[in-house]
């Protein structure tokens, strides 16, 4: 029987919210979305050499992997890091691009090139905290979030890991926010009601069931089933799917994909949670803004902070439902569940 993976770590990189745990009650606060200066958390100095988004993953990062074995007393090769980034370290690119177009690299800093690479913050994250096992970034588009949580426990049902840190951010630099203006015909990223693209990092730990239960650590909630889907009605069948593989208990949550408005036009959608019973809806682009790559791991870090504090209720309040994606792009689905509410459905059945 595969190894259950659970989530024991959060970390969170948000304007206006100091912790990971405070999340829940940021998101009753009614204030707009803020901008997340990474450099005051860290410090210049800390910061030097690194751009928006690796400096916003390494604050996430650090917060959620607080009180996990250090270097010396756990082997690296059973750490992993997986990020989900679209937009990441565009802005460096850009510059480097920039100074190759005028014909000279004299004025190119031999910081820039190595973190051109479209690896450098899950490089970055594995160096500086000793995570030596597997190392991947996601980046296909809306649903790579809640993609990256899919592939970091597939990496601890497998034993490929003992634990995994995942990271979503992106960084509201001027080239993402041009790119994102692009995509959408010039009428993006804050216009005609739509979520303005602010930069943000969250962050999760998946490890496996066993590993956590051997040092003592506080597990918030487990990760079920996941499912994507290409085609007509993405998140519609991307649920349904997920439903399936996970049993038909009601979730008592559901975080919504950003594409589809409102939570209150997502409510009454034609979503498929019947039985008579209506899951709570929550949209976090409201709060945070636009998260795009890193949508899947804010609404993991959502889904356990509420899954733990409904760890003491029966029936539909220990599932919930995350979905990212957009109908362009397929949408991705995941059903978490209060740690210990049974065993874990392989993502790979």
């Amino acid at each position: 029987m595969p190894e259950r993976a659970v989530v024991t770590g959060l970390g969170l990189a948000a304007g206006g919210i100091d912790r990971a745990a405070d999340l829940l009650d940021a998101l009753e606060d009614g204030q707009e979305p803020r901008v997340f200066d990474p450099r005051g958390r860290r410090g210049e100095r800390r910061s030097r050499y690194h751009d928006a988004a690796t400096l916003m993953a390494l604050c996430a990062a650090t917060e959620a992997l607080d009180g996990m074995p250090g270097a010396g007393d756990d082997h690296g090769e059973t750490a992993g890091v997986v990020v989900s980034s679209n937009l990441g370290n565009l802005d460096t690119v850009c510059r480097v691009v920039e100074v190759l177009r005028r014909g000279s690299t004299e004025s190119l800093s031999p910081m820039d090139l190595p973190k051109a690479s479209s690896n450098v913050i899950a490089s970055t994250l594995a160096i500086q905290f000793d995570c030596r096992g597997v190392n991947l970034t996601v980046c296909n588009g809306a649903p790579s979030g809640t993609d990256a949580i899919y592939l970091a426990a597939v990496a601890v049902r497998a034993g490929r890991a003992r634990r995994v840190l995942v990271v979503g951010v992106e960084a509201a630099h001027p080239p993402a926010r041009r790119l994102l203006e692009a995509a959408d015909g010039g009428g993006g990223n804050g216009d005609n009601g739509k979520a303005r693209l602010v930069g943000g990092a969250a962050a999760v730990v998946i490890e496996a069931a066993a590993s956590a239960a051997s040092r003592g650590a506080r597990t918030y909630a487990q990760i079920d089933a996941y499912t994507h889907h290409m085609g007509e009605s993405p998140v519609l069948r991307s649920i349904e799917a997920a439903r399936a593989r996970a049993g038909e208990r009601q979730p008592g949550l559901w975080i919504v994909p950003e594409e589809d408005g409102p939570a209150a036009d997502v409510e009454t959608s034609g979503v498929p949670f019947d039985g008579g019973w209506t899951p709570r809806v929550v949209d976090l682009s409201v709060r945070l803004g636009l998260l795009y790559g890193a949508l899947g791991v804010f609404q993991c870090v959502a889904a356990s902070l509420w899954l733990q504090s409904a760890a003491t209720n029966d029936g539909h309040g220990r599932t919930a439902v995350v979905t990212s994606g957009r109908r362009r792009e397929g949408a991705s689905s995941l059903v978490m569940r209060v740690a210990g509410d049974g065993h874990s459905k392989d993502p790979g059945e």
